[in-house]
């Protein structure tokens, strides 16, 4: 019975996986709920399945893979000091952080899409679907820039493995000023 573990993470100075994996999965509840809504909305009103309602199933299955990506990356060192982790521990979470990173990307692309697609097939004016094909364009250039910039942040070998030194930045500007400006758009 000595080797058993706490049920939860603990939170202490040095350890903060606990936050990471509270917001990620409180943040994944919430999805689930909106995207249980909208399932029952469609089951409730009789309509087909469409490609409105496609992107948004696919970004809540990549959701719940990213978070599970993230977790993995707390179990092995993510929150912690890295004076404290062991190369091999670095090495691991930084792996499941570039990918968990990676599969945010792709799942804010899809639910962008999914509002887009939501607009288009509720419009029927002209000049607002062309807002729309544009709109998408503009989200589906943003989602690749952002994909390559995270992919190729660092230099190879270890693409996965951030630091300052063989780094091009901590986050890039595509990073930051794509979500905002696609937002805006939408």
């Amino acid at each position: 019975m000595a080797d058993q573990k706490n049920a939860f993470q603990v939170l202490s100075s040095d350890n903060r996986g606990g936050i990471i994996t509270l917001t990620s999965v409180s943040l994944l509840i919430v999805a689930i709920i909106f995207v249980l809504a909208k399932v029952s909305s469609v089951v409730y009103f009789k309509q087909r399945r469409t490609t409105v309602n496609t992107p948004i199933w696919v970004a809540l299955i990549l959701a719940i893979v990213q978070v599970v990506f993230l977790q993995k990356a707390v179990d092995h060192g993510l929150g912690k000091h890295q004076d404290r982790l062991s190369e091999g521990d670095i090495q691991a979470w930084s792996k499941f952080a570039f990918t968990a990173h990676i599969l945010l990307i792709i799942v804010l692309s899809l639910s962008k899409m999914s509002t887009i697609l939501l607009v288009w097939k509720l419009s029927p004016s002209k000049s607002l679907r062309r807002s729309c094909a544009v709109t998408a364009g503009i989200v589906v250039g943003w989602s690749m820039l952002a994909i390559l910039s995270i992919a190729f942040q660092c230099e190879l070998p270890d693409l996965w493995l951030y630091s300052p030194e063989r780094c091009a930045g901590e986050v890039s500007i595509h990073q930051e000023t794509g979500p905002k400006s696609t937002e805006h758009l939408i």
